[in-house]
């Protein structure tokens, strides 16, 4: 079975925990480009909290889904104001077609599991994850994730796909 994970990753925080799993899976990680990137200031994060809560649209530039429907694609995003981060959100409403096992992993500020973030995820893709990762600023900036990627290898691996 092949695997791919597509993340976006406004400050980095995303994007090495995408890059540690894949190492660890054998397989890509590939970002979506938005016009956000760079570590957000006070401006930067009321801006991105307002185009996360109205739904406003934004231009990304995003990798091709690779993967046949028994595949399985793993997305990573941040969590803005609560939901999904807008690039996330705009690269799936383009309709990329998806594997019929497709696995999440967030990254917020908050150490709480964002329970609304997963369930927007659902809902947008039209399928629960097979498997749900939520790692907290502090835990991807101190790399102490080490656990909580194991557990969701673990739920992978029950999917056939670690």
């Amino acid at each position: 079975m092949a695997k791919q994970i597509i993340y976006y990753s406004m400050t980095g925080n995303t994007k090495r925990v995408c890059q540690q799993l894949a190492a660890q899976l054998d397989c890509s990680a590939e970002g979506i480009l938005a016009p956000f990137e760079g570590k957000p200031g006070l401006l930067k994060i009321l801006k991105l909290g307002y185009f996360a809560l109205t739904r406003r649209k934004t231009r990304i530039t995003a990798p091709s889904v690779r993967t046949a429907a028994n595949d399985m694609l793993i997305l990573g995003a941040q969590v803005w104001a609560g939901t999904l981060s807008t690039p996330m959100r705009e690269f799936l409403a383009t309709g990329p077609v998806l594997p019929d096992r497709v696995a999440l992993v967030l990254t917020s500020g908050d150490p709480k599991y964002p329970a609304q973030a997963f369930d927007e995820f659902a809902r947008l893709v039209g399928q629960r994850p097979v498997a749900c990762l939520h790692v907290s600023e502090a835990e991807a900036k101190s790399d102490s994730f080490g656990s909580k990627l194991d557990e969701f290898r673990a739920a992978l691996l029950q999917q056939g796909a670690a």
